[in-house]
């Protein structure tokens, strides 16, 4: 839109500068080029906001003080989506609470750029009264809308729980999934009571992501509920299960948890040894070293590492399988008494290597073991004089190159 320059009188001045406030923002930005080409100047706090907003210059001082809310806030109904972003971030960043009212009306917005905008900023604010209206967000098929209201509600922090709770009630699954995630985010206790009432709901990602959030949570009273998870009909929610009860580390879940490694799922046997390498309970060695002939690769290496993380209680029935049937398995254990280093494991290392050379077969197992047996008798050397059960604590297990990529075979 185009205006008349020619007359620099007071009452173009005016007409031009009430223009800044047009509904239409080309309007507006043609006012405000109009009056900088007349040498025009704000003389007030608020003529400096209205020009600012008009010339979409969100950075501008004047939009950083308090009288800049309510021009800002009538920004968040323009007709340009952007507009209604910027103003967002902008009150956002002021942190006013007068905000929170126009933000939350904003929240059905139908561009997702201003529904995230929105959000950032109500999070921003921290106000209980968005608490719920943001929680109303959950269900919204963005997936970014939703992770940006996740993060609001942990800013928003204790006023969430109690909505958050009610929204694992919700008829829509998703509002039930994300409320579940948020809640396993935010680390408040208080929700787990209403979270275990959920670990039966009907859609199992839904119980998947309460599941999980019991895990985060850490609290030992949610033990007993994630054992009963480790026997759902979902894989899914199997696996969950099993990482959550790794992570709690209570070793009431060792026997639930070795009742599992013959599960179905690779994924939930897999996830399974390596809980029970968290937990390191002895008890769990026996049940472990029956995985190392699992018939996946990736199954047999979590068994390893999890004996590894056992650590000497591990070295003698891991020792009793070096003639296992299975190629893969022999090695497998040959990798785990290494990165063990126990002393009592040298004896069985030393007859699998006589029996090797006397048969003259696999060359490459033959030399694993003699470099096995040569780093644990150097990690080991102070301790010679020792008892032979002695030995050094197991490494980290992620030390462990475990050499079960390809599938085992017989002899």
């Amino acid at each position: 839109m185009q205006f008349d320059v020619t007359s620099n009188t007071a009452s173009e001045c005016q007409r031009l500068i009430a223009r800044l406030e047009d509904k239409d923002s080309g309007a507006r930005a043609a006012a405000a080029q109009a009056l900088g080409q007349l040498g025009w100047k704000p003389a007030s706090t608020q003529e400096a906001i209205r020009l600012a907003i008009a010339q979409q210059d969100w950075k501008a001082p004047p939009l950083q003080q308090a009288e800049a809310v309510e021009p800002l806030c009538a920004r968040l109904g323009d007709s340009i989506s952007g507009v209604r972003a910027a103003a967002a971030e902008v009150l956002g960043q002021l942190g006013d609470p007068r905000a929170v009212g126009p933000l939350c009306a904003r929240l059905g917005d139908l561009y997702s750029e201003v529904r995230s905008a929105v959000v950032v900023a109500l999070g921003q604010l921290g106000d209980p009264r968005a608490a719920e209206p943001l929680c109303a967000c959950l269900g919204v098929w963005d997936s970014a809308v939703r992770a940006a209201v996740t993060q609001a509600l942990g800013q928003v922090g204790d006023p969430a729980i109690e909505p958050l709770c009610a929204r694992l009630r919700d008829a829509d699954r998703r509002v039930r999934k994300s409320a579940a995630q948020t809640l396993g985010e935010l680390g408040d206790r208080r929700a787990i009571e209403a979270l275990c009432a959920h670990l039966g709901d009907a859609a199992s990602e839904v119980r998947t992501a309460v599941v999980g959030a019991l895990g985060k949570l850490g609290d030992p009273c949610a033990v007993e509920p994630l054992c009963a998870c480790l026997g759902d009909r979902d894989w899914q929610v199997r696996k969950a299960a099993a990482q959550a009860l790794g992570k709690l580390g209570d070793r009431r879940a060792v026997k639930p948890l070795c009742a599992r490694l013959g599960d179905s799922g690779r994924d939930v046997r897999g996830t399974v040894a390596a809980a029970l390498g968290l937990l390191g309970d002895p008890r769990a060695v026996g049940p472990l070293c029956t995985l190392l002939g699992d018939e996946n690769s990736q199954v047999r290496e979590a068994a390893a590492l999890a004996l590894v993380q056992l650590g000497d209680p591990a070295a003698e029935p891991l020792s009793a399988r070096l003639g296992d049937a299975s190629r893969g398995v022999r090695r497998a254990v040959v990798a785990a008494l290494r990165v063990i280093q126990a002393r009592g494991s040298l004896p069985a290392l030393r007859r699998r290597l006589r029996y090797l050379g006397e048969r003259e077969t696999d060359p490459e197992l033959r030399r694993e073991i003699q470099d096995a047996v040569a780093s644990i008798e150097t990690a080991t050397a102070h301790v010679r004089d020792l008892p032979i059960a002695s030995g050094a604590p197991a490494p980290r297990a992620e030390a462990l190159p475990l050499p079960v990529a390809a599938p085992p075979t017989t002899e």
